[in-house]
C-alpha cells in the first residue's frame, strides 16, 4: 500500500533521526510565527512595524540562501544544517533573556527575524541536498514525498495551533523559549546521524566523504 511505500525509509536509522528533528523544528517554526506576531503587534500595533520584522526575515533568508549553497557544497551537510540550527537558537535566547530583562525592543525582533531567515538560509539548501545521501532508489522518491510533505502540515498547522495555546498560557518569552528547545533537539537528532554515504564526485572532482 501506497502509506506503507511512504513510510518505509523512515527504517532507516540516519532518515528517521532527521525526520523527527526536522519536524520537531518545522513546528518550533509555526509557534515562532505565532510568538513573534504578537510581540511585534503588542510593541507596536498597526502594519508598519510588522511589515518591517517580517520583511527582515525574508531579507535575511535571502541574503544567505546563496551562501548555504556553497557551504552545503563544499562542507558536511549535517553539520551545516547544525549550525544553522545553533544560529537560530541562540537568536532565540538572546531574545528570550532581553525580554525577561524587561527591556525588549522592536529591534530586537527585527534583529531575531532578520537572524532566522539568515539561518534558515544557510540551512536550506543543505536540507534539500541531504536526503540523496541517506537514501537510494525507491527509498529516495518515497523519503522526498515524504519530508515534503510534513513541511506544510508542521508550519501552518500543527505549530502555529500550539503557538497559540502557548502564548495564551505563557505568553512571547514562553513561545520564544519553546522554539529554542525544538532547535536543541533537531542539534541532538543531527548529532545522533551516524554519516551518509559517499557523494560522487563530478567535473573531475575528487571523491569526498560527507
Amino acid at each position: 500500500p501506497a502509506p506503507v511505500r511512504l513510510l518505509r525509509p523512515l527504517t532507516d536509522r540516519d532518515f528517521a533521526l532527521l525526520i523527527v528533528g526536522t519536524l520537531i523544528s518545522m513546528i518550533g517554526d509555526g509557534i515562532y510565527l505565532v510568538a513573534i506576531t504578537y510581540a511585534t503587534l503588542t510593541l507596536s500595533p498597526g502594519p508598519g512595524a510588522l511589515s518591517i520584522v517580517g520583511g527582515a526575515m525574508a531579507t535575511g533568508l535571502v541574503l544567505f540562501v546563496v551562501a548555504g549553497g556553497v557551504l552545503a557544497d563544499r562542507h558536511n551537510k549535517r553539520r551545516v544544517l547544525i549550525g544553522s540550527d545553533i544560529v537560530r537558537f541562540l537568536a532565540l535566547i538572546a531574545v528570550v533573556a532581553t525580554a525577561f530583562g524587561g527591556t525588549l525592543e522592536i529591534w530586537h525582533l527585527v534583529g531575531l527575524s532578520f537572524i532566522y531567515g539568515a539561518g534558515e538560509g544557510l540551512g536550506a539548501p543543505a536540507m534539500g541536498s541531504i536526503v540523496p545521501e541517506i537514501l537510494d532508489g525507491e527509498r529516495l522518491v518515497a523519503g522526498n514525498a515524504l519530508a515534503g510533505s510534513l513541511r506544510p502540515v508542521a508550519q501552518r498547522f500543527v505549530g502555529p495551533a500550539i503557538g497559540g495555546g502557548v502564548v495564551a498560557l505563557a505568553g512571547t518569552r514562553g513561545a520564544f523559549a519553546i522554539d529554542a528547545a525544538t532547535f536543541l533537539v533537531s542539534i541532538a537528532c543531527l548529532a545522533a546521524m551516524r554519516g551518509h554515504r559517499p557523494t560522487l564526485a563530478t567535473d573531475h572532482e575528487p571523491l569526498r566523504t560527507q
